[in-house]
């Protein structure tokens, strides 16, 4: 149908950007970056065309590298923060949380230029938890009373839910748990039951960081959720932590296609093979989580908690 449509509107960007998503999602990438390439010669500056072509061209640090460049062509705040964005995830993934956040705070205002409350209010609290993971814990709570001083009823009792975030990455559960309650408490005081389902995650953690094992599975396994990596990553910590390793064990094998692609799989296969008792393997997988944060900021506490593992698992020569 839409390459019907193409034949009689050959010039018509939408639609060829369109074909295009629909065959990269197929994974017929030739194709799709044909169409692409199509909109680029219509339009050399659009902005989508590019960010499409340089994720299928590119792969980490070359493809931040090139992502930054779609800036040159960025026509508004809009499109800037569309490309900021695209960067969050790949800076992320390698580590580089500093850089991550310091473009956070270029476009969190750019984005508050042209957006209402609602659209940016919400997601930008979980944003301070990250300055935990780099031990800046005092721009983190900065940050919350930036908010906790700005935000209006009735957004102003999802301030606790930032809180809650930054104390699940402090492993502070009693305080985790206090926001929780707080966040939920408000949530369905004003009827925004639905906020709920987003953070089940962190929910179960601030359970698990209690030592309510039971509870956090269930959590994760009541979220809508359940299926995606992330939540079988956290149900494998807490049967490792009841000692159930088998079950530990095949949560990890059911998102651990391809640990070496995935940062918190290594580390947790560190883990879970140290409790089993095989050293060797704990300290294989610590390593490669090491060196999968080779570019990443030199203060990551986990790659610091990493290399502290490693050291205490030496066995005496």
């Amino acid at each position: 149908y839409y390459n019907i449509y193409l034949t009689n509107y050959p010039d018509n960007v939408e639609a060829h950007l369109l074909v295009g998503n629909i065959y990269k999602e197929q994974d017929e990438f030739d194709r799709a970056k044909a169409r692409f390439e199509k909109v680029r010669i219509i339009d050399p500056n659009n902005l989508d065309a590019l960010l499409s072509i340089i994720d299928m061209d590119y792969e980490g640090l070359e493809q931040i590298e090139k992502t930054y460049e779609a800036l040159t062509i960025c026509k508004n705040a809009k499109d800037s923060v569309s490309v900021y964005s695209r960067l969050e995830d790949e800076l992320e993934e390698h580590g580089r949380i500093s850089e991550s956040m310091r473009n956070w705070e270029v476009y969190r205002k750019l984005q508050q230029s042209y957006s209402t409350f609602i659209e940016y209010g919400i997601s930008q609290l979980f944003y301070p938890a990250n300055y935990v993971k780099i031990n800046q814990n005092d721009k983190a709570f900065t940050l919350m009373d930036e908010f906790k001083n700005t935000y209006q009823t009735p957004f102003d009792g999802f301030v606790n839910m930032g809180y809650m975030f930054i104390y699940n990455e402090l492993n502070d559960g009693k305080n985790a748990t206090k926001y929780l309650s707080a966040t939920v408490e408000h949530a369905k005081a004003i009827g925004a039951i639905i906020l709920l389902d987003l953070i089940k995650l962190s929910e179960a953690k601030a359970y698990r960081l209690n030592g309510e094992y039971d509870k956090a599975i269930q959590t994760v396994y009541d979220s809508p959720k359940a299926d995606e990596w992330d939540h079988k990553l956290e149900l494998s910590r807490c049967f490792r932590l009841k000692k159930d390793y088998k079950q530990a064990k095949n949560f990890l094998n059911a998102t651990c296609y391809e640990c070496d692609r995935n940062a918190e799989e290594l580390y947790e296969l560190g883990m879970l093979h140290h409790a089993i008792g095989d050293l060797d393997k704990a300290t294989e997988y610590m390593n490669k989580f090491i060196d999968y944060y080779q570019n990443g900021d030199p203060e990551l506490i986990k790659v610091k908690k990493a290399k502290e593992y490693i050291y205490n698992w030496k066995e005496p020569s």
